[in-house]
């Protein structure tokens, strides 16, 4: 008994350094792609990744549960709403560059999206597929299905490799937007590391200056959005 109780004490000491070593690189500028397939248990990624690591949260959204079924591959779900100014998709945006949008999905799991986390692209049904997260100076891609053929058949497509390497490049790029992305209605976010700052104000070229909320992130960090 005293060995079975070192080992889940041991377990659970080592799944939360894990964790808390996963937040600490994201949150100082690392990034992170995470694919659900069928070993993932919901309620262990809701625990671990979101609720027992407070502000330093990883997951952009709570998992709710598995839909589906890639067995029978009865139904099969598609790409829309695919956000195609994001840098992971901007390419499938001229012809010829191929369509994310004929993939199949048999097998998914169902998330909610968190307040100020961007959903880029959805089931042909509405639900979320692919959720993104700015993390203190890093960020966190959350997708719906494996990366693998056994949940969907995008590993057979032309389009998986591309989405990839733009996913890669982006988020290696440098931090922010450029000037040539900042289009009307497109989500700003921006990580301060001044400790002493006490408001941020926004200056438009034209009209009243206003200021912004902040947030406090994890690490010290504080983060706002418009």
């Amino acid at each position: 008994m005293m060995i079975a109780f070192l080992k889940i004490m041991f377990d659970i000491w080592r799944w939360d350094s894990l964790t808390a070593e996963l937040s600490h690189y994201v949150l100082s500028g690392g990034n992170l792609v995470v694919f659900l397939g069928p070993g993932v248990d919901p309620n262990w990624y809701n625990l671990h990744l979101i609720d027992n690591l407070g502000g330093s949260y990883l997951l952009p959204a709570r998992l709710v549960k598995r839909i589906g079924n890639s067995v029978s591959k009865a139904v099969g779900y598609q790409l829309t709403d695919l956000d195609l100014g994001h840098p992971a998709f901007k390419l499938f945006n001229q012809e010829g560059n191929g369509d994310p949008g004929k993939v199949r999905i048999f097998e998914f799991y169902q998330m909610e999206a968190n307040n100020s986390a961007f959903v880029l692209g959805r089931l042909s049904h509405g639900l979320p597929a692919i959720i993104e997260e700015r993390r203190g100076e890093g960020r966190v891609m959350l997708i719906s299905f494996t990366a693998d053929t056994q949940w969907s058949d995008w590993p057979l497509k032309p389009t998986l490799l591309p989405f990839l390497h733009q996913v890669v490049l982006g988020m290696l790029g440098k931090h922010g937007l450029g000037c040539d992305s900042l289009l009307p209605g497109i989500p700003v976010s921006v990580v301060l590391r001044e400790k002493g700052l006490s408001k941020v104000v926004l200056q438009p070229p034209s009209g009243q200056a206003q200021e912004l909320p902040i947030r406090r992130e994890g690490s010290g960090l504080l983060n706002f959005s418009t």
